[in-house]
Parts: C-alpha cells; structure tokens; sequence
C-alpha cells in the first residue's frame, strides 16, 4: 500500500470517531449523560414525559451526527474488480436490502406494540406486519437463493451455537404458553373454570395454590428462572468474545450499557407503558428495579458477569460462589421475619424496600449459567465431553437430588424463585443444553426453535400480543369450545411468533440479548 493510501486510511478512520469536532465517544458518553439526567427527573417527578422526550430527541440527534460523520468520511477505494464478481456484487447488494427493510420491519412492529398499548386495533395492525414482513422476507430470500446458486457462490458459515439457539427457542415457546395460561389457568374443584389446555403445562402454582398446602410446579414455572441461567451462559460468550476482540475495559463498558438498557426496559415495562397507562404516580421503584423480571435479567447481567471478568476461566470458584448464595438463600428465607420484611412509609403506604429474594437466587442462576459455558468447552482429544461428563451432568444430578431433598423442608416456591426452585431450574437447564448439544453432534436440527432463540429479546417483548388476543376474544370462548382453543392458544401463537422471527433471521436483523 502506497503512503498516500495509508494516510488517506488513518484520516478515514479518524474521521469515524469524530462528529461535529467532538470525538464519538465524547459524544456517546454526553448523550448517555443527558439521558440518565432526564431518567433520574422522571423518577423525581414520577412522570414519563421528560424521560420519553428526550430519548426521542437524543436518538434523532444521535441519526444526525452519524449521517454528518458518513458524508464527512472519505469515500472508500474501490476494490479492483477482478476481486469481485457480478455475481457476488449482486449477492451483496440483496442482503444489504434485506438489512435495511429488516430494520424498518422491526421498527414497525415495535411501534405495533406500543400502538396495542393504548388501543385494540395495535394488535391487529401488529399481526398484520407481522404478515407483510413474512412476505416480503420470502422474496428476498428466494431472490438471494437464486443469485447465489446462479454464482456458485458459497454461503457464510453462521458462527452462532445452535444447540443455545436451539435452547433459547424452546424457551420462547414456554413464555408464550407461560402468557397464555396465566389467565387461562383454572381453579380444582371450580366446574366453571376449568383450565385451558393440559395442566402440566399451566401454571401449576396458580392451578393449585392452598393455604398450607406445597404449591405444584411445572416446566411453566420454572421458565423465568431457565431464561436467568440463559443470560449467565450466553453473556458468558458475549463478555470472552469482546474482551477478545475489543479489550476488557470495552467489554465491561459494553456490559453497562446492557444492564442500563434493560433498566430502561424495566421502567418502560413496570413504569406505565403497559395498558396505556403514563401516570407514574403509582409508580414502585422496588418492583421496578428489584422484583420485575427485566430488572432480574438486568441484576443478573451484571453481577455474573462481573464476576467473569474477576475470576475468568475459573468456573469452580463461581460455582462455590452461587452455592453460598444458594444456601445463604435458604437459611435467611426460613426465617418468617426476614421472609415477610418491608417497610412502608406515608398514607398511601407506598413500598420503598423489601428483600428482594427473587433477585438474589436469580443472580446465583445466572452465576451458575457462566459456569456451565465454561465447563462446556472444557474437552481433550481423548475426552470431547470431559465438561459436560466431569462437571455438568454430575453436578445437574445432584441437584436433582437436592430438590428432592430441600421439598421436604421449603418446598418450591414460584414467585420468590427460593433455592429448591432454582436448583430445579439449573439441573433442567443443564439436562436439556447436554440433550441439544447430543442433537447438533448428530445433524438433528429444530429449525423452529433456532429462529426463535436467535432473538430472544424481542420474542420475550412481543409475547405480549396474546394477553392482548385474550382480553379481546375473552376468556370464556376459549373453554366454549376445545377446537377454538387448539386454534388460539396450541397454534396461531406460535406460528405467528415463529413467523416474526424467521423474517428477522432473514432480513439480517439481531436484536442482541
């Protein structure tokens, strides 16, 4: 490369990192400054309007400035054609068009969502892009097809773990049936609510919850705490893969950012944006940011993670380290003082702190979930499966145990996720990673389940659709009648989600989680 050429390189990238003579770092760190003012006004205030006015402003803002940097960058060289042919440049050209409609899709449905919020009509203009994008991503993936077999040009090697794909999908189908069988959940003895579906797969605590009596739980129950141990296993692969490529202090600084935006998620969704309901005056901030389950997954991000970044490579230390958690869980949790502890001030007795127990055996989940990543890839020549064998199916079996044993004294309990639930949850989650990881060695594939894991995020959010579906077809015509609920509850939900994401893997587009 000609000195020239080098000079006009080091101008090109310098020019990337400055936007108005300010360096782009500076820039991000003012912004996200601006925004966590105007977060921490809202709280103050307890109203939405500051805090939603200027990120719209800071995100239009944020479009300008990278528009001004890409017209102020040098035009890059172009590459001698013999290096790339018109095939290949055709290629090029439709999947960059997929990207750009991908992210006008998702754009579309996000705003179908929150348009469902505030009016019935937002689920159907939902479900309706939900469709269009489906169609659309159908002609530009036969269209790819075509260019590609017409060049014999190889397709790229996705670089994801299907089995985790896999693992998240199925998850996704248990948040769906978790939405749907929340109110649709019968009552025993009670002939005129009998539940929707098969009970094992409804909420066994709501099926059957008797005052002294153990609450009945199934996969369904659990499935909050298996989406906890997925973020320790897959943040586990995101924090080695940045520190790799961008350096520690750039991947913890990535790993902020993550847990501040499902903060954001946690008071968007808890804060007044469900319902169509802006009004903060009634606001928690304990359920906000302690007990809500973004505020879990948030928690949990950030603390196995850290302790990744502490103790890399170290998964026995962790896991000691989720066992003290676990066991400190359950001796405090026994105690009916601290088991019942909050305090509540003012006559509207609002509540300013409670012990968050949800939170804190989340976190070992997760911790657990790290742990299970690195033993994973802990294998010799001799030994592919030495992880799995030496540490993670041993470990899941006495789990197993123990949940049999801790029932006896402090029997599983869903909403304080106490440690018999999530040990249950982690010896689940083990189990069927190793039955997945089997399935991919073999060529097995679920199609379905790897669509929908590849973005978990977005699959999570627009679960909400069916509460939506619910309230506008009302819950009695779904016990009219065993067909109709077949129909709404056994398949549009998930053919219509699976459609959702299927267009988003082929429109390029990865909400990353």
């Amino acid at each position: 490369m000609s000195e020239e050429n080098v000079k006009e390189v080091e101008k090109s990238a310098e020019s990337t990192k400055r936007g108005g003579g300010i360096d782009k770092p500076k820039r991000d760190a003012i912004l996200y400054g601006v925004l966590g003012i105007s977060f921490i006004v809202t709280m103050i205030v307890r109203n939405f309007l500051p805090f939603g006015i200027t990120f719209m402003a800071l995100l239009i803002l944020n479009w300008i400035f990278d528009y001004l940097d890409k017209k102020k960058a040098p035009k890059k060289q172009k590459e001698p054609l013999e290096e790339q042919t018109r095939m290949e440049k055709k290629v090029a050209g439709i999947r960059q068009t997929q990207r750009k409609i991908g992210v006008i899709f998702g754009a579309l449905i996000i705003v179908g969502f929150l348009l469902m919020q505030f009016m019935d009509e937002g689920f159907y203009i939902t479900v309706a892009f939900i469709l269009i994008g489906t169609v659309i991503a159908i002609i530009l993936t036969k269209k790819e097809q075509a260019a590609i077999e017409e060049g014999h040009i190889l397709e790229r090697k996705s670089t994801r773990i299907q089995y985790v794909d896999v693992f998240r999908g199925l998850v996704v189908i248990f948040l769906i049936i978790s939405v749907l069988t929340w109110d649709l959940s019968g009552v025993v003895g009670d002939p005129n609510t009998p539940p929707v579906g098969p009970t094992y797969l409804n909420h066994g605590w709501k099926f059957w919850e008797l005052d002294g009596w153990p609450d009945m739980i199934t996969i369904i129950d659990i499935g909050q705490q298996i989406l906890m141990f997925i973020v320790g296993f897959v943040g586990a692969i995101a924090f080695y893969k940045h520190e790799e490529r961008d350096g520690k202090s750039k991947a913890i600084l990535h790993l902020i950012r993550r847990f501040l935006a499902l903060m954001i998620l946690s008071f968007l969704y808890d804060g007044g944006l469900i319902d169509g309901e802006m009004d903060l005056t009634q606001w928690n901030m304990f359920s906000t940011f302690w007990y809500g389950t973004f505020a879990n997954l948030a928690w949990g991000t950030l603390i196995s993670i850290l302790l990744v970044s502490v103790l890399k490579q170290k998964p026995d230390k962790r896991f000691l380290i989720a066992c003290i958690i676990f066991t400190a869980h359950a001796i405090l949790y026994s105690f009916d003082t601290l088991h019942t502890w909050e305090l509540r001030v003012g006559a509207d007795s609002w509540k300013i702190w409670e012990v968050p127990w949800n939170t804190i055996n989340h976190v070992a989940i997760a911790i657990m979930g790290t742990c299970t990543y690195d033993w994973s890839q802990q294998k010799t020549e001799d030994e592919p499966y030495k992880g799995w064998t030496k540490r993670i199916l041993p470990i899941g079996s006495v789990m197993w145990a123990g949940v049999w044993l801790l029932n006896f004294l402090q029997p599983a309990h869903h909403q304080t996720s106490n440690t018999t639930l999530s040990l249950m949850a982690c010896a689940t989650s083990m189990w069927i990673l190793f039955l997945f990881n089997l399935m991919d060695k073999v060529k097995f594939k679920v199609p379905l389940l790897a669509d929908l894991g590849r973005n978990l995020l977005i699959m999570f959010i627009m679960s909400d659709l069916w509460n939506k579906m619910i309230d506008l077809v009302g819950k009695d015509a779904f016990r009219a009648s065993g067909l109709l609920s077949m129909l709404l509850v056994g398949i549009v939900p998930i053919v219509v989600q699976f459609m959702l994401a299927w267009s988003l893997n082929k429109l390029r587009v990865t909400i990353k989680f």
